[in-house]
């Protein structure tokens, strides 16, 4: 029998799932200096002239695109007692993400690209992993990020 602290917790977390958060993508794209003498080292991942006035000493200059996307976003809290069992941060991460498998590319382009982020509830978040996830004739994207920045 699940006690009245039992039954708030769980209609907590039900309530929980239904939310739809809009989170903002964020994905750098570099492009080489044009300055001759200068661009980026791999290597050492800096500029090869780092005192172009092109590109401030870089080696490159970024652009940022910006995506909006719609998904349901749940916190990980160490130890906080959910469905099947008791979460931990060093499997799932801080948070995790469900949206859309359109959205499957550019999850994994955020996992992926050098400097790419999510903002999130004032908080800038890392995708670590992407899982597609399929539960009676629905797929979804799930995301496992980890706060980077919190502002």
């Amino acid at each position: 029998m699940i006690g009245s602290l039992g039954r708030v917790r769980i209609r907590h977390e039900i309530e929980g799932l239904n939310l739809n958060d809009r989170i903002v993508a964020w994905i750098p794209a570099y492009t080489e200096c044009a300055e001759t003498g200068c661009g980026f080292d791999p290597i050492s991942r800096s500029a090869k002239n780092i005192s172009c006035a092109v590109c401030s000493g870089t080696g490159r200059t970024e652009t940022w695109g910006k995506t909006y996307i719609s998904c349901r976003a749940s916190w990980t809290d160490v130890g906080r007692p959910r469905f099947g069992g008791v979460v931990t941060t060093d499997i799932l991460g801080d948070a995790t993400l469900e949206t859309r498998l359109p959205h499957k590319e550019l999850m994994e382009d955020l996992r992926d690209k050098e400097g790419a982020y999510i903002d999130l509830d004032g908080r800038h978040l890392r995708v670590m992993s992407v899982d597609v996830n399929r539960i009676e004739g629905k797929t979804n994207v799930v995301a496992r990020c980890e706060i980077i920045h919190e502002l």
